[in-house]
């Protein structure tokens, strides 16, 4: 009997410890699936929070681009803020109207690079408008652009209208620009380094330079370095070079030394002010001060109240031997 009962108890002993293997081998195994899944949704976390590469639309007509000029364009228009591009790519002898019915969208990043011999007109609002590489191009801006930015860079011949606000175009590294902007209101201002032979022409205003014009003033200047603006000033287009501050601050010249006598006046209004305050405190502490002289050189009367409070006469109290 006492075998048998041995024999039961060792049976269910076992069977309570296969029970405590499976139960933990079933905690180690939704720890390990609990893993797994906080593991792919960090990834998927982290691919979320990557920058996206924008999407390229390439203009009919154009050659197809391969990888790395794609690379190259996502990286110009600013790939980490996930912008799309419209690209018209390697044109030659065309002339095109580019809006909403060629493909254009309202997200695009208009991008021109080594088009020759070719007119074209944006016509639909687009972001910006980019043209690198090209010769011989004739661009009108007619849609709005959502930046008012416009950049070109190592072209040559280029026309470059306007018909909506553009407040900043940038133009490096190009010979023989010529910018139209045919209201005053939709300009701001024209920067420029490395450019040969440019004119522009901002409502009636018109100014023609270049490099060998600014290195009459300034002999050094770096063309692939040194940047100047050009804005309305008055009544007039002013270029101005560009210099940067201590802080590196880009200002010019003119604004710098006005900045300057500016602040100069406004320190001595400031030192102004404190000597004024000062000085009517000074008199406010003077007129007390006399107050309180004369309130002591007051004379008491023989039989007024003491001064000391005493209640007496003040013949009787601290008049006595007065």
């Amino acid at each position: 009997m006492s075998e048998v009962s041995d024999n039961n108890n060792n049976n269910k002993n076992e069977e309570n410890n296969n029970n405590e293997v499976d139960i933990v081998d079933d905690n180690e195994i939704e720890i390990k699936d609990n893993d797994e899944e906080g593991a792919k949704m960090k990834e998927n976390i982290s691919q979320a929070n990557k920058p996206q590469p924008g999407k390229i639309d390439v203009s009919e007509g154009s050659e197809e681009l391969d990888n790395k000029t794609k690379a190259e364009i996502l990286s110009k228009i600013g790939h980490h803020k996930k912008q799309d591009c419209f690209v018209v790519y390697a044109q030659n002898d065309v002339e095109k109207e580019i809006s909403g019915e060629t493909g254009l969208s309202s997200r695009h990043t208009v991008y021109f690079k080594n088009c020759n011999n070719s007119t074209y007109t944006i016509t639909d609002k687009c972001v910006k408008v980019f043209a690198e590489s090209c010769e011989n191009l004739t661009l009108t801006i007619v849609g709005q652009l959502y930046t008012e930015t416009c950049e070109i860079w190592k072209c040559n011949n280029v026309s470059l209208t306007c018909c909506t606000s553009i407040k900043t175009l940038q133009v490096d590294q190009c010979d023989g620009v010529n910018v139209t902007v045919e209201d005053e209101d939709d300009f701001d201002r024209l920067i420029w380094a490395g450019l040969n032979n440019f004119t522009i022409n901002v409502g009636n205003k018109k100014l023609s330079s270049g490099l060998d014009d600014v290195r009459v003033e300034f002999p050094e200047v770096r063309a692939d370095i040194d940047q100047f603006i050009i804005r309305v000033v008055g009544k007039k287009l002013l270029q101005e070079k560009i210099i940067r501050l201590d802080n590196g601050y880009p200002t010019t010249e003119r604004e710098n030394n006005a900045f300057n006598e500016q602040k100069e006046k406004n320190d001595k209004a400031y030192e102004n002010y404190v000597k004024q305050l000062l000085n009517q405190k000074q008199t406010k502490v003077a007129s007390s001060l006399s107050q309180l002289t004369q309130e002591k050189k007051k004379k008491v009367g023989r039989n007024s109240p003491c001064p000391c409070n005493s209640g007496k006469k003040y013949k009787k109290c601290c008049g006595k031997n007065a």
